[in-house]
């Protein structure tokens, strides 16, 4: 599911090298679901949530300063994005974690894939000509 291509590269290194950490965490989120259906595995994939949100943000903001740099024109429209998705992971609902492990972790795995799969292939390749300043 979290397959890494050259064709996500958005051609800065930094910025592919957090991209493919994203691409590891959900592939390793997805790996413990899938090696542990019914299984309690409400602490490590807690955790996992945790790190997921902790590393977008610092993802978000290092994408940010690097396009601040580069006086990217549709930054503000960009970081209204970055706000939505931190506010939608914020809103899962940790009981339900709690409540149906696998459930909450198939959606969060649909909505991170379908988000960074989006998010790159479209409004981080729009980038991509600004960036080659650097």
């Amino acid at each position: 599911m979290f397959t890494w291509k050259e064709e996500y590269s958005v051609k800065v290194e930094a910025i592919d090298d957090q991209h493919k950490r994203l691409f590891e965490m959900g592939q390793t989120m997805s790996d413990l679901v899938s090696n542990h259906a019914g299984e309690d595995i409400y602490d490590e994939l807690n955790a996992m949530f945790e790190e997921l949100i902790d590393y977008t943000k610092y993802h978000f903001s290092e994408e940010e300063k690097l396009m601040e740099k580069v006086n990217y024109v549709h930054i503000e429209d960009h970081k209204i994005l970055h706000e939505k998705f931190i506010d939608k992971l914020l809103s899962f609902d940790l009981n339900q974690m709690d409540e149906d492990q696998g459930a909450f972790a198939l959606t969060l795995l649909k909505t991170v894939a379908a988000w960074i799969f989006k998010h790159i292939n479209g409004e981080d390749f729009r980038y991509r000509e600004a960036m080659k300043q650097l």
